[in-house]
């Protein structure tokens, strides 16, 4: 089978993790595969590491960067997704490679999945799928998150998504949103596929990143914050709390690529201060396998206390779980009903700053507590392995193939 792969982002999971996981289960399978990505993206440290661990050879195709528009509102958005849009249709119209895929598979439909709602496929055709990582408009209904103004428009344009004909399937990693589909008796809905979420670390045994290297004193109680670091994350909320917790030894370790906002409050005064006192520790920067389990491997808990509209999922959670770490998470969102729900960690408002120090403390003083919580996070992330994810997502790939194997449509159908 021939895949073509599209990711055009190199930040966060989307290169180092997912498009990894999927290209090594493709390759196992002897599939001849592609990417697609951007000149960005391909320069990227995520890319080389993505091209030195494939077991085989893949094919690149470079197509310009989408340059977002200035600001981060609604309509800003939506131009980045019609200039994706754009992009891929440009590419699929001049490369002849794309009249002999299979099967196209865009490892994250959000990045402009309302174009492809009103303007259907760019691809000539070729059937494709996609994963849908952070649908919305259910999060009231299923009491995971507020409702919107947009709750009815976005219904209407995910039900137009489905309607397209060289559309194979939606891929989503959030079972709630598939149980509102369901419930919800939207057309087409067959279409839809649940994929466990994955959130794993390199089996390799890690090296240079311990505890004394990091300068953190063995029995302190370390709190990891991990992944792009922005306002969302909720970076304040916990050094705020681990500040204020001044009779017991606490240590944040902060890691991860951090956005302009948060580099700044990372080199503010307060937060100096608390490098000097060693309740903080920051490794500023992408990761590399070795040194994101080693980071894991250094701490005892780990931050999902996020804040600011955050209601989706996070690999970190399952990362945290497969090494027996419970964490403290936000009580909203697809988190928040996780960790309740497999009683993984403590929920709370991060906000609350007391009820964020009291967590801390608890989790401190009670041994027990951690290790049930860890146990509880062991059992849940056997279910969300990097193995188990791909072969999923392959899987689905395979049928959605073997489903369009019949007379090819020469332009795509819109959705009327």
């Amino acid at each position: 089978m021939r895949l073509l792969i599209i990711e055009p982002e190199a930040e966060g999971h989307h290169l180092v993790l997912y498009t990894r996981l999927l290209l090594e289960e493709s390759l196992r399978r002897d599939w001849r595969v592609s990417v697609l990505t951007t000149e960005s993206a391909a320069g990227h440290a995520a890319f080389r590491i993505l091209s030195a661990n494939a077991e085989a050879a893949f094919e690149t195709i470079v197509i310009p960067d989408i340059r977002p528009p200035s600001g981060s509102g609604s309509l800003s958005l939506l131009v980045s997704q019609f200039r994706l849009w754009k992009g891929l249709a440009a590419a699929s119209a001049s490369n002849n490679q794309f009249r002999d895929f299979d099967i196209i598979y865009c490892v994250n439909l959000d990045y402009f999945e309302k174009a492809l709602s009103l303007l259907g496929s760019p691809f000539a055709g070729r059937p494709f799928s996609g994963m849908l990582m952070n649908p919305k408009f259910h999060r009231a209904e299923m009491r995971i998150g507020p409702a919107s103004r947009s709750d009815r428009l976005y219904s209407w344009l995910f039900r137009r998504l489905l309607s397209l004909n060289n559309l194979q399937s939606v891929l989503v990693v959030d079972e709630r949103f598939l149980e509102f589909c369901n419930r919800s008796g939207y057309p087409n809905a067959g279409k839809m596929r649940f994929v466990p979420d994955v959130g794993e670390l390199s089996d390799e045994p890690s090296t240079g990143l311990t505890r004394g290297a990091l300068g953190i004193r063995p029995d302190a109680l370390v709190v990891l914050l991990y992944g792009s670091l922005s306002r969302r994350k909720g970076v304040k909320e916990l050094l705020q709390a681990i500040e204020a917790t001044t009779s017991e030894e606490v240590v944040a370790l902060v890691a991860g690529k951090p956005d302009e906002e948060t580099q700044g409050f990372l080199r503010s005064e307060r937060c100096y201060a608390m490098q000097a006192t060693g309740k903080l520790v920051v490794r500023a920067g992408f990761q590399n396998a070795d040194e994101e389990r080693s980071l894991f491997e250094a701490a005892d808990v780990v931050w999902l206390g996020y804040v600011g509209g955050a209601y989706g999922s996070s690999g970190v959670l399952y990362q945290a779980g497969s090494l027996g770490l419970p964490v403290i998470a936000t009580d909203v969102g697809l988190i928040g009903w996780a960790v309740t729900r497999y009683d993984v960690g403590i929920a709370l408002d991060p906000t609350e700053g007391s009820a964020v120090i009291d967590a801390i403390r608890r989790l401190r003083n009670d041994s027990d507590l951690r290790h049930r919580l860890g146990s509880n996070g062991r059992e849940l992330a056997h279910g969300h392995t990097g193995v188990a994810f791909a072969k999923a997502i392959c899987d689905a790939l395979e049928n959605s193939a073997g489903d369009a194997s019949g007379p090819r449509v020469v332009t795509d159908a819109r959705a009327s």
